[in-house]
């Protein structure tokens, strides 16, 4: 009797276990078509029978099946640049080259003589060092004691084939016109600073080289663009109107900057220091 209740129980331990398994393998197969219906492939970027390769961009994240019109809105400042859509990292967005205006103007050029290489080819680098920011302009209306924040994406230009370090730091220019809102800013820097108070995240950024190693390798590294933040807010007593608030880039800290060297050797440039006095990033708060 107990021999035939123990086979019993063992079946019904079989049958649970397939049961639990099948299971398992159908809520697999649903989170797969999930994902996939998320995500959609890339545009095929092609001139006179050339293509850019695929392996150009495959250390890239999925592109989101919303991404063009994510893309119109942030192009239009139509949305905040985070939290783009919800269960989707922001990065399979901004780390996209898509995103930025500038991929259409030039950098498709740039990457489709990669389509004419061969296993063994030289790979073309062109380029030592560039990079920019995007946005380049944000417009903040805000009120005392309510914290606000502005993204600039910074990101390595076409095929450059350095790590690119620098250190940022933001500065309240005298002077900043912006003509095509109407916008004309005259501020002491020494007395307007006393006004906000503002954190800069991060303060230090290496950007990932964008041209392959080899043949066959990828072009845009994870670390391509890195989106630097700054949260601003007006302090109470704060007198109505408009303020100007600048990013620009700054040598980084030497013991930073031979981290870097010893790393990446003759791979790395530092960049830092050439864009003082001339911003990266414009931001215009009007305090009501």
């Amino acid at each position: 009797m107990k021999k035939f209740e123990t086979k019993k129980f063992i079946l019904f331990l079989v049958v649970v276990a397939v049961i639990l398994t099948t299971s398992a393998l159908v809520t697999i197969k649903r989170n797969q078509s999930i994902i996939s219906d998320n995500y959609i492939k890339r545009e095929k970027y092609c001139q006179d029978g050339v293509c850019i390769p695929d392996w150009v961009f495959s250390a890239l994240p999925p592109i989101p099946k919303d991404f063009k019109q994510v893309q119109f809105m942030v192009e239009n400042s139509l949305m905040p640049l985070e939290n783009f859509t919800e269960g989707i990292p922001d990065e399979y967005y901004y780390k996209q080259p898509e995103l930025y205006p500038a991929w259409k103007i030039s950098g498709i050029q740039e990457y489709l003589i990669l389509g004419k290489l061969k296993p063994g080819d030289k790979l073309p680098y062109p380029w030592i060092k560039g990079w920019a920011g995007f946005p380049g302009i944000t417009i903040i209306r805000t009120k005392p004691e309510i914290e606000r924040v502005a993204i600039v994406f910074l990101h390595a230009g076409w095929m450059i084939c350095k790590f690119q370090g620098m250190g940022l730091e933001y500065f309240f220019p005298q002077e900043a016109p912006l003509p095509q809102q109407n916008i004309y800013v005259m501020q002491d820097p020494e007395v307007v600073r006393n006004y906000f108070e503002i954190q800069l995240e991060p303060t230090l950024v290496l950007l990932d080289a964008t041209c392959p190693d080899f043949y066959e390798t990828p072009a845009f590294r994870e670390n391509w663009v890195q989106k630097v933040k700054l949260r601003i807010k007006v302090k109470e007593g704060t007198p109505q109107g408009d303020y100007a608030i600048f990013l620009q880039s700054v040598m980084p800290p030497e013991e930073i900057e031979q981290q870097w060297i010893r790393k990446y050797r003759t791979a790395y440039i530092g960049v830092g220091g050439v864009s003082i006095g001339q911003p990266i990033y414009q931001i215009f708060v009007r305090v009501q």
